[in-house]
């Protein structure tokens, strides 16, 4: 890593594992839909944790709480948090209507989310390589 300012330091230590670890948990919410499981337990459970590492996300990431160098990252952070949370908010909505076919657009808008998370996740990592701002 270059030189981070303490500032920036903190937050990268704060984010890094919690922005590694949604996007390993909306990784596994993504796979349940494209297994098709109805398995309502695990979908349920799954879809709280990434809810849950979200939500710490989200407070450690308010305005004026980012720095400059990682704000790319978390913009991408947040396009892949909102896919996710529509996502699972349809498949609930398609799931209890029968309606596969939008299930399956809701299972697909969910691997775009988790996929914006390792994006989010490796821009992060570079930014905290990068030259300083």
């Amino acid at each position: 890593m270059s030189a981070l300012t303490a500032a920036e330091g903190d937050f990268y230590q704060t984010i890094e594992p919690q922005l590694a670890a949604a996007a390993t948990e909306a990784d596994n919410v993504a796979a349940l839909g494209e297994q098709r499981s109805r398995n309502l337990f695990a979908i349920r459970r799954a879809e709280a944790i990434l809810e849950d590492r979200l939500v710490a996300i989200d407070r450690a990431t308010r305005p004026g709480r980012v720095p400059t160098r990682f704000a790319v990252a978390i913009d991408r952070y947040r396009q892949g948090a909102d896919l996710l949370r529509m996502a699972m908010s349809e498949a609930r909505s398609a799931f209890a209507g029968l309606d596969w076919e939008r299930l399956d657009a809701a299972v697909a808008r969910s691997r775009q989310g988790a996929d914006a998370l390792v994006v989010a996740s490796d821009e992060l990592h570079r930014a905290a390589r990068a030259s300083p701002t």
